[in-house]
């Protein structure tokens, strides 16, 4: 899986491989991730609910964390590119509240969400993997991740045009389903045909 983002002048690339992180710099380098956070702050964007985070994040780091699972972004340019692609704030580790997040983004912020409160607010607009744009995203990991993460009241047309998006791109959808905490796995898994 790679990501290519521009940090500064230079472009950085950070390839999960093997449960190791791999970054571009000149050469190939390999570094963990607490490496790539001392040079840059570093995000992770869960492809199966769609949030973003910081690296350290508790319930970031409770989930698989295959090539298909997690893109690690870096600096300012890896923010806005998690942004631009429909990234949505942790509720745990809220990375809104990172010194100088609104100043970096609020014109960005405010081009994609009605407002700042929008965008961070779960009970205004619920995470969710479905806006994330599949077709770049399935292209990046070559497969889908082990499952898909939606709210609770997803209309079943909705599941079906996300199903069509997986299918245009190559690649049968993941299980799709809502969080559950009396669920096995604490995820609800949907019944979406074809």
């Amino acid at each position: 899986m790679t990501a290519t983002l521009k940090s500064g002048h230079r472009f950085r690339s950070v390839v999960l491989l093997n449960g190791q992180y791999w970054t571009f710099i000149g050469e190939w380098y390999l570094l963990s991730l607490r490496d790539i956070a001392s040079r840059d702050q570093a995000w992770s964007g869960r492809l199966s609910s769609g949030l973003f985070g910081r690296h350290n994040c508790p319930a970031g780091n409770r989930g698989p964390k295959s090539s298909t699972e997690v893109i690690v972004a870096s600096g300012d340019a890896g923010l806005e590119w998690l942004i631009r692609n429909r990234f949505r704030p942790c509720p745990v580790c809220k990375p809104h509240e990172t010194p100088g997040f609104r100043e970096k983004t609020h014109l960005l912020v405010g081009n994609k969400y009605r407002s700042f409160q929008t965008f961070v607010d779960p009970a205004r607009l619920p995470f969710s993997a479905i806006p994330l744009p599949w077709e770049e995203m399935l292209e990046m990991t070559g497969a889908p991740p082990n499952r898909l993460y939606v709210p609770e009241d997803t209309p079943l047309r909705s599941l079906i045009r996300l199903r069509n998006r997986f299918a245009n791109a190559g690649h049968s959808l993941p299980p799709v389903g809502c969080y559950d905490r009396a669920a096995p796995g604490r995820f609800r898994e949907y019944a979406v045909p074809g």
